[in-house]
């Protein structure tokens, strides 16, 4: 029986200094409701130039439009707060 190492030797060296790089994604910010967000469900803000699903476990109602706050993530859910300022 092959050894299980023997299979990675066929693998192509990666040379990390030539992949692209990438800007970090900053997980808080202002953001804009683009579908209505109801307590405990889920709507869709712009966010950092891209739609996201998001949701709002505070209990509030987000309406379109509304300027909301990031401030966490649940697998792809963005996790939102009313802007209070």
């Amino acid at each position: 029986m092959q050894n299980t190492l023997d299979l990675f030797k066929f693998l192509p060296f990666i040379n990390v200094s030539t992949m692209p790089q990438t800007r970090p994604f900053n997980l808080t910010g202002k953001a804009t409701v683009d579908e209505a967000i109801l307590p405990k469900e889920k709507g869709r803000i712009r966010f950092q130039g891209t739609y996201w699903p998001a949701r709002c476990d505070s209990g509030a109602t987000l309406a379109p439009g509304q300027i909301c706050f990031v401030v966490g993530r649940r697998g792809i859910t963005l996790l939102v707060e009313p802007n209070i300022l």
